[in-house]
Formats: structure tokens, sequence, C-alpha cells
């Protein structure tokens, strides 16, 4: 996977490569988004981690991760005999194309100044 947009814009990337790049994902995280979407139902730290083979630490880090960028979920689940625990779920993925496409075209507008900017101040 790719870890740097030079190292995008010089090979054939994949999306993953595009979640790596404009999110900062580790390949950990992406892995974890990866289960939650293949198993389209709410998942425990817990059952992610056992389902990626790695100890529930990093699991909830990757998660607490994917939450942040909006792409996970987190929802409580309270128990009828008291206590509760936590869910994960993705979230509306074409809702989230849609915000990667505007953070791609504002991005691409910020590097069109940048570029002006060199022309000016170096030539």
């Amino acid at each position: 996977m790719v870890s740097s947009i030079n190292e995008m814009l010089n090979q054939s990337a994949n999306c993953d490569d595009l979640l790596l790049c404009l999110y900062d994902l580790k390949e950990l995280d992406v892995d974890v988004f990866e289960i939650l979407v293949e198993e389209e139902t709410p998942l425990t730290v817990d059952e992610i981690a056992e389902r990626i083979d790695r100890d529930r630490g990093h699991t909830f880090r990757s998660l607490q991760h994917l939450v942040h960028c909006e792409f996970v979920q987190k929802e409580q689940v309270n128990h009828e005999s008291g206590g509760y625990h936590h869910v994960y779920f993705i979230t509306n993925l074409n809702e989230k194309a849609s915000q990667m496409q505007k953070k791609l075209n504002s991005m691409y507008t910020n590097v069109d100044k940048n570029i002006e900017e060199f022309r000016n101040k170096y030539s």
C-alpha cells in the first residue's frame, strides 16, 4: 500500500491506498473497516479483534480512529440486567464517498494555489 501522495501518483493506487493517504489510516484500520463492511451487522470490539486476529487494545484504537474519521459509528447497547456494551457499524458509504470527493476537490484547489504561489515566488 502507498503511504504518500507522491507514491499514489507514481503507481496505480487502489481505493485502500486512497483511504490511507486521505485519512492517515493504517493497514489495521482498513482491515477493521473491511470486516465491518463484510459483516453488515454491528460488532463489538472483541468480535472484530477475533476476526482480524489482533488484540483488543489495537482493535479499539483502530475503531476510535475510524469513528473519528466518520467511517464507523459507535452505539451503546444497554443490558436488561444492567450494564452495557458498545457495537460498531459502518456509516453511510455513499455519503462518505461524496465527502471524500469534496475533500479531494478542496485539496486540488489548495495545491493549485500553491503551484501558482511557487510560480510567483521563484520565477
